[in-house]
């Protein structure tokens, strides 16, 4: 379990890189940037929720005010945009992979 947790936490902080580096430094997948930041935000949900299952509703508001200070924490870089869009895309997705993790993981159990 702590290898998992530590995973989690390595996701956010790439997160957390990801979105203060420069534009021009920033990782590019080649998928459209909509559904870039679904499947990581939705991932790391997913891995985070896998790994702190407690509490979901917990890990979804918490993911709500994450990705909203995500975007804020860009408004003063020079590069980069904070976007309504991206923050209701990164809260939305964020908690779809919560809420999956929770449902496999008692779908699992039984």
């Amino acid at each position: 379990m702590i290898f998992l947790r530590a995973f989690a936490w390595l996701l956010v902080i790439g997160l957390v890189v990801a979105t203060v580096v420069p534009a021009s430094e920033r990782p590019v997948t080649g998928v459209e940037h909509g559904y870039e930041h679904f499947l990581s935000f939705g991932f790391v949900g997913f891995i985070f929720a896998l790994a702190y299952s407690q509490r979901p509703i917990l890990l979804m508001l918490s993911a709500v005010v994450f990705t909203a200070l995500l975007e804020l924490i860009q408004i003063p870089l020079p590069t980069r945009h904070a976007r309504f869009e991206d923050f209701f895309t990164d809260a939305f997705a964020s908690c779809i992979g919560i809420g999956f993790s929770y449902l496999s993981t008692r779908i699992l159990r039984r």
